[in-house]
């Protein structure tokens, strides 16, 4: 487990900290022509019943991503359980309108003054949902797709991120890729989806290592998780842009070996090209940003481990202490690792990439 960071243009970061050296960050470009996208990229004038210009939004707890245009007809319409379109699991549907968009689509909904007040009640109603302006759209809400549509591809300049939770090709994973002898299985049906974004980023919480003996087949609840450099294939193929390696699977392991595994596995990144940030074979190069530039924007990814090279919070649950495994995992000036949990560096740092 690990932190991940984002900053880019109009982003507010850490205002009341002063910019101070350009921070460098290893830099990607998007191709000119992006990979091919398997869902449409151009949303028709209506999607279903939903207005020109307006897109379905939600809770970001509705555990639901997109619906079919009958069932959008069904929400704007009146329906009154999220089950009876599609989702997992039984809500009451709790439809909102911003003041004065009334009429754009639900049924009886309830007014709010503007677009803050309902990514508020949203945040609290996990069935609620409106029909607002794509333009207004952002993170503060989750978006329904209609008839695999996304409602934002249509919106110029629009940036398309995908991320990640843990990837974890080791142990369970790792005994099912070498029965294969496929170490991209365990990608496969995830390909399409993560290819589709303009740039997808990753948190890989294991070591890539071709040198030491999996460690499941003495230990199957080991928490050492070691994959074969074959895996960096897997993660080209769903057109993963970078890994973070601010985690707790990284450069700690419960076994007493120390940062060797780890500066191996960032020999075979550097070999496959594959590029990661959080992480590094000094504190400069842990601390380095990972920025892509898509058409006229730029995002400067970082990667922060609060588990095991946690600065600020050390002896909290949820960090590791020295005393457990590895024991501190965060690298220093003479020290392979990852990237440390120091606010005052962390915020600073991301005020200098914002600045830029």
């Amino acid at each position: 487990m690990g932190v991940d960071a984002l900053t880019g243009s109009g982003t507010q970061a850490a205002p009341s900290i002063p910019a101070t050296a350009t921070q460098p960050v290893i830099r990607f470009q998007t191709a000119s022509t992006p990979p091919p996208s398997p869902v449409p990229t151009t949303p028709p004038a209506s999607t279903g019943s939903v207005p020109a210009g307006m897109a379905i939004v939600t809770s970001p707890r509705l555990p639901l991503k997109g619906i079919s245009a009958a069932q959008a007809a069904a929400l704007l319409n009146g329906a009154r359980n999220w089950r009876d379109v599609g989702s997992p699991v039984t809500l009451p549907v709790k439809p909102y309108a911003i003041a004065g968009m009334e009429r754009n689509g639900l049924a009886s909904p309830t007014p709010v003054n503007d677009y803050a007040a309902l990514a508020a009640e949203l945040a609290k109603t996990p069935g609620g949902i409106a029909v607002v302006p794509i333009d207004q759209v952002d993170w503060q809400v989750a978006r329904l797709d209609v008839d695999g549509v996304d409602p934002l591809a249509s919106v110029n300049g629009a940036v398309r991120i995908g991320v990640t939770g843990d990837i974890i090709p080791g142990r369970n994973v790792a005994i099912h890729a070498r029965q294969y002898g496929d170490w991209t299985h365990p990608f496969l049906k995830m390909k399409d989806l993560l290819s589709s974004f303009d740039v997808t980023m990753s948190n890989f919480e294991c070591v890539i290592s071709d040198t030491i003996a999996p460690p499941e087949e003495s230990n199957p609840n080991t928490y050492d998780f070691i994959a074969d450099p074959a895996v960096i294939e897997g993660m080209k193929l769903c057109g993963i842009d970078a890994i973070s390696l601010a985690n707790n699977h990284t450069a700690w392991n419960d076994s007493g070996l120390g940062t060797a595994p780890f500066v191996e596995m960032l020999g075979h990144l550097e070999s496959a090209g594959f590029p990661y940030f959080g992480g590094g074979r000094d504190l400069d190069q842990a601390q380095l940003g990972f920025e892509a530039t898509v058409g006229d924007t730029s995002i400067v990814f970082i990667g922060i481990d609060g588990v095991t090279a946690n600065v600020d919070f050390k002896g909290q649950i949820g960090t590791v202490g020295e005393d457990i495994g590895s024991g501190f995992a965060g690298a220093s000036a003479s020290k392979a690792g990852t990237n440390p949990l120091d606010l005052a560096s962390v915020n600073a740092k991301i005020a200098s990439l914002a600045g830029q």
